[in-house]
């Protein structure tokens, strides 16, 4: 298993923000504000309100993944970036309920068992763009598939979510208004650090590719 650089992950991304200048302006300033003012909240709650917030959010979590991996990866593969949730309301809703399993899951291992929970936290973030790519496939298949991806790389994932600690910090002391930078720089860092993982994993799998059928 071949390390993924973190830090020239990060200098792609700011070279996506400020070069290529993949965003609209007034549409991410309140986005990324609301955000904010959400991580504030449940700070505040100490986790509990995201599990049901961010299970009703992940549908649109999943089609804003779909919109980054549509961005970086040059690629002939049709990917809807048009509201699919809401043109798939029945897939949307179940979705929306296995995601509330999950966040419960980990909600009662992080009680019980905290380095579970940890573990079991962030090696799932790859799952919304799993399902962005493949829309179709099973939600467990999905999940086994980002348990896959991230086999291994625990440290490395945390590694990147605490690099941007500082900059989550500067976004509840100004009220979500470096949001509008900072949380761009997170979820581009993510995705192109997802993207790392998929091209090491079918080098790794090459005779299991059709599995993840990217």
């Amino acid at each position: 298993m071949q390390e993924i650089d973190i830090v020239n992950i990060k200098k792609r991304a700011k070279y996506v923000i400020f070069k290529r200048k993949y965003y609209h302006i007034v549409f991410y300033f309140f986005y990324y504000f609301i955000k904010s003012l959400y991580w504030i909240i449940k700070i505040a709650t100490f986790g509990i309100i995201s599990i049901l917030t961010s299970a009703l959010l992940f549908p649109l979590t999943i089609d804003r993944a779909r919109k980054y991996i549509k961005i970086f990866e040059n690629t002939n593969k049709n990917i809807n970036t048009n509201f699919y949730y809401l043109k798939h309301p029945y897939i949307s809703i179940k979705r929306i309920f296995f995601k509330l399993l999950l966040n419960i899951i980990t909600f009662l291992l992080s009680l019980i068992f905290i380095v579970p929970g940890i573990w079991f936290y962030f090696n799932l973030f790859p799952l919304p763009y799993v399902i962005a790519e493949n829309p179709d496939m099973k939600l467990k298949d999905a999940f086994n598939i980002s348990i896959n991806l991230t086999k291994g790389r625990l440290q490395e994932i945390i590694f990147l979510y605490m690099s941007f600690l500082g900059w989550f910090i500067l976004s509840i002391l100004s009220l979500g208004i470096s949001s509008f930078f900072s949380w761009h720089y997170f979820e581009c860092s993510k995705c192109l650090y997802y993207i790392e993982l998929k091209k090491q994993y079918n080098y790794l799998k090459k005779a299991q590719t059709t599995l993840l059928d990217f």
